[in-house]
């Protein structure tokens, strides 16, 4: 990774964190903007800002934004006075979104109490009421508001004595500012804000120097953002915004990679992807044959709400995209992205949810069996800051994440990170590491993606004031992800011809516990690809329609720089009198046990001879047991029975009718492998079937 350098202010010694920035009016300008609703004016005179309210439910706040960590105590302080006593009008402090659900407003009215007001500062909700506080009523008098954040708890003083302690949530994001609500004329003299500035990690394998290459095939002088860069880095998916009816909307294009200029020229895939109200591709397939896309469709192409589709590759194009089925689902904000993981089992997201610590957090939701997926779970305090978290990007290693947050210290407005999984539960992360002076910069740095092989990978920049433009960049060795392999090849039958819609699944023991993957054949070539896990034996099992299930294995992937392998598959036609070894069922020496990891390979062969054993022209299924050269002739014929009978009952427990079922043991006298090797003696220890 590179040297790590720590950037922080020593201040240990001091009783209260250092002041990171302060207000208090006497220059000529402010950190906040003096704009009012109707019913409120302000102004700054003699070193004070000046709030007059005239309507009695008239709210006002005004803002700015700062970088602030949810690790280190924090103080933010507000000094004022009011000339008028209207009971329930309130000054306080207002953090978060001023718009937003997760807003938290802290206030001291003036009949003397605190209020701790939840929501939109204009229609919040108030959660916390004290007992009036002596002499917190008082009109002309300078009054101190103060809020002490220390991780989950929150002490509030009044003119320095602590009123309140709450482990309610009272920072929410960057945004901070003053909060008005009532008829009254108040004075503030001054905010504060005081933390000592934290420490953060920076690699410096990326020179300060770095040239990034705009992408000319595919800029314009209209926006161009989130860059989706395909697996094999064939593809880019981006979005482009557009003039639709006098209205900028967003919508899909697609380049594909050519050598001398990295993309060719920029096309529009037109409908079902592209339809008006927003549209954005969130991840591809490792195959190809899927894509990730932001919102949900109502299934005649139309945007339905807020979620996440699937659009699925055929012959002729695109399905209409396909709502997700996410287990309460919601966020606050209408500004969502997504990635999902190379095995197609997690899908990250950006929300801002009731348990976020900041504007949108990184959240993870799990298929389930069915289908549908999971409520999102938050993903921990490591990899979520105080700020927006967005456009995250999981690799194809499915450990590395990259993504860009607003809540850290860095460079620019918005930073690039990226962050390592530690185990399999998700919300254990790595402390993100920020990619350095040579990707961030002053301006907004976001949306980086790169593909499984190569160096390259895409993001976006935008400058203060302009365009989005997407920019190509060669990432250091340090800062990819962990070696990872994309196997492809071509499934045929055996007379050559390619099998389209073939489902193959991958299943094993990968560096970060089990790995599960899958993909579907070309709908026109029968190819496929799949983005393969490290360290890991996989077990890859093919099914098609009119075909024998196929199940062979790949062995560990080494971790060496990331390649492609090729592995073609050809699968018997499924007819009658053809004899299929089941090599996915393996016995030990001696032993008739089927291995629980052979419920799958049983489940398939069931499927497969069921058509053929009912109904008028139901057939016999043959289960042939067969052994080794190890032991007696006799022990070996009743060795081999036991596993043919062993297999015929579990067929039978599938739904195979039990009466059309025959089972037979022939001992060792049918090798298919040499019996002088241990390899060979253990292909010969397996049963066959057969339908007749």
């Amino acid at each position: 990774m590179g040297l790590l350098f720590s950037f922080a202010c020593d201040l240990a010694s001091q009783q209260r964190p250092a002041q990171l920035f302060a207000d208090d009016f006497n220059g000529p300008s402010s950190l906040f903007t003096t704009r009012t609703p109707d019913g409120a004016t302000t102004s700054i005179q003699d070193g004070r800002l000046r709030i007059n309210v005239s309507g009695a439910t008239t709210s006002w706040a005004t803002w700015t934004s700062h970088y602030l960590s949810h690790r280190l105590p924090l103080s933010i302080t507000l000094t004022f006075r009011r000339t008028s006593n209207n009971p329930t009008s309130v000054v306080g402090i207002q953090s978060g979104p001023a718009i937003g659900a997760s807003t938290v407003c802290v206030g001291l009215r003036a009949d003397g109490r605190i209020a701790i007001v939840r929501g939109p500062f204009v229609l919040g909700t108030t959660i916390y009421l004290s007992d009036p506080i002596p002499g917190a009523d008082r009109v002309d008098a300078d009054h101190t508001l103060e809020l002490r954040v220390n991780k989950d708890s929150t002490s509030i003083l009044v003119n320095g004595r602590t009123i309140h302690a709450t482990r309610e949530r009272t920072i929410r994001g960057m945004d901070m500012g003053i909060w008005v609500r009532g008829a009254q004329q108040a004075y503030v003299d001054r905010f504060a804000v005081y933390q000592d500035l934290e420490a953060f990690a920076v690699d410096t394998t990326v020179p300060p120097d770095l040239r990034l290459q705009r992408i000319d095939a595919i800029s314009t002088d209209r926006t161009e953002k989130g860059p989706v860069v395909s697996p094999d880095g064939s593809t880019v998916y981006f979005v482009r915004t557009i003039d639709r009816d006098g209205v900028d909307d967003d919508e899909i294009f697609t380049a594909v990679a050519d050598s001398s200029t990295l993309w060719k020229g920029a096309s529009n895939p037109g409908s079902p992807l592209n339809t008006p109200g927003g549209n954005f591709v969130a991840a591809v397939a490792p195959d190809g044959q899927w894509l990730l896309l932001g919102n949900r469709y109502d299934g005649r192409g139309r945007v339905s709400g807020a979620g996440f589709s699937m659009a699925y590759r055929t012959d002729t194009g695109w399905t209409q995209p396909v709502p997700l089925e996410i287990e309460d689902f919601s966020s606050n904000s209408k500004y969502m992205e997504a990635t999902m993981s190379a095995d197609a089992q997690h899908i990250i997201m950006t929300l801002d949810r009731a348990d976020a610590l900041g504007e949108r957090d990184l959240y993870v939701c799990h298929r389930q069996p069915d289908g549908t997926w999971t409520s999102p779970v938050w993903m921990g305090n490591v990899i979520n800051s105080i700020g927006d978290e967005i456009s995250p990007s999981m690799a194809g290693d499915n450990q590395t994440i990259y993504f860009a947050s607003t809540g850290r210290p860095g460079f620019g407005r918005a930073d690039i990170f990226v962050s390592r999984r530690r185990d399999s539960t998700w919300t254990s992360w790595t402390e993100p590491i920020n990619l350095g002076a040579g990707i961030n910069t002053p301006d907004w740095d976001a949306y980086f993606s790169m593909p499984v092989v190569g160096a390259w990978g895409v993001m976006v920049r935008q400058q203060v004031g302009g365009d989005h433009d997407i920019l190509a960049v060669r990432l250091p060795e340090a800062l990819r992800p962990k070696p990872t392999t994309i196997l492809r090849g071509t499934i045929r039958s055996y007379d050559g011809l390619p099998i389209p819609g073939a489902m193959i699944a991958l299943q094993g023991d990968g560096d970060n516990g089990p790995a599960t993957t899958a993909a579907i054949s070309d709908p026109t070539s029968g190819s496929y690809r799949m983005v393969l896990p490290t360290g890991t034996t996989l077990r890859m099992a093919i099914t098609a329609d009119g075909h024998w299930p196929e199940e062979t294995t790949v062995d560990p992937i080494p971790a060496t720089p990331s390649t492609i392998l090729t592995k073609d598959i050809v699968l018997r036609p499924l007819q009658r009198g053809q004899p299929i070894p089941l090599s996915a069922i393996t016995f030990a020496t001696g032993s008739a046990m089927i291995p629980a990891s052979a419920a799958t390979t049983l489940d398939r062969i069931a499927s497969a001879v069921r058509p053929f054993l009912v109904g008028p022209t139901a057939g016999r299924l043959i289960v042939s047991g067969h052994t080794d050269n190890t032991g007696t002739e006799a022990a070996n014929l009743a060795l081999s029975n036991r596993r043919a009978e062993a297999v015929g009952r579990a067929l039978a427990d599938r739904g195979i009718p039990a009466h059309r079922i025959t089972t037979a043991g022939h001992a060792s006298r049918h090798p298919i492998a040499s019996n002088t090797t241990a390899s060979g003696r253990q292909q010969n220890r397996r049963v066959e079937v057969v339908v007749e």
